[in-house]
């Protein structure tokens, strides 16, 4: 069977070319564009209100104007009477005191001297004064001397120890050891704090192995082995005498 053909009425087939296929405007191209950012910006819009960014707060700086009154300063506050009287306290235990007999009592009930070192060991002293044996001409054979308002005597090397211990030693009858004290306070206290420090010699005597009976008794302020008037004779007037008993 034969193919038709078509007729060509104007015999110009094969010269023109066939017209073009026609092309969607520029502004639909456009349009599009425009939806598709659109649809990204919702899209971002949604997602900030989702996920809110932190707010960032800066420190205030103080003003600096010209005009600025600065703040009066605080005054301080007055001194109470506690601290006041904390202060007026002694720091030291070596402090003696100045005062007549009246000005501060050397009681064993008074309150103790601040910063008095615990009386957990006993240790013999003597004042260097007046250290070691007592001359052949007085009664005692040893004198102890004592701090301030307090039982626990000066410190004592291992030598006046041991020569205390040896003089002890030749009281084959027994010992007496008699408490004293300077002025100051009552008559009452003061016999009260000798008989506790010849008590306290008594206790290291027997530690130390002193075998012989020993007695205890106090003088208080009556027989002062020096003048009260001063420091230092106040000072040799607090001891503990040891004497040796005789038949």
């Amino acid at each position: 069977m034969k193919k038709q053909r078509s007729l060509d009425l104007d015999g110009l087939d094969g010269i023109l070319r066939p017209a073009a296929e026609p092309r969607p405007p520029a502004s639909r191209a456009w349009v599009v564009w425009s939806l598709l950012l659109l649809v990204i910006a919702a899209i971002g819009a949604a997602w900030v209100r989702n996920h809110p960014v932190p707010k960032l707060e800066w420190p205030e700086t103080p003003n600096r104007s010209s005009n600025a009154v600065p703040a009066p300063p605080i005054p301080p506050s007055p001194p109470t009477k506690q601290a006041e009287a904390v202060a007026a306290l002694p720091t030291t235990q070596d402090a003696e005191p100045t005062a007549p007999a009246e000005s501060t009592p050397e009681s064993v009930a008074a309150s103790p001297v601040p910063a008095v070192e615990p009386q957990a060991k006993l240790e013999l002293p003597t004042e260097p004064t007046a250290a070691g044996p007592v001359p052949a001409n007085t009664d005692p054979v040893y004198i102890v001397y004592f701090k301030f308002n307090s039982t626990r005597p000066s410190k004592l090397s291992d030598a006046e120890k041991n020569r205390l211990l040896e003089q002890v030693k030749q009281c084959g009858q027994g010992i007496r050891i008699v408490g004293h004290t300077c002025n100051l306070g009552s008559d009452l206290s003061n016999r009260q704090l000798g008989q506790a420090r010849a008590e306290a010699l008594k206790i290291w005597l027997t530690g130390q192995g002193i075998a012989a009976p020993i007695e205890t008794t106090t003088e208080g302020w009556n027989k002062p082995a020096a003048s009260n008037d001063t420091p230092d004779g106040q000072k040799l007037n607090r001891r503990a005498e040891v004497r040796c008993l005789t038949p």
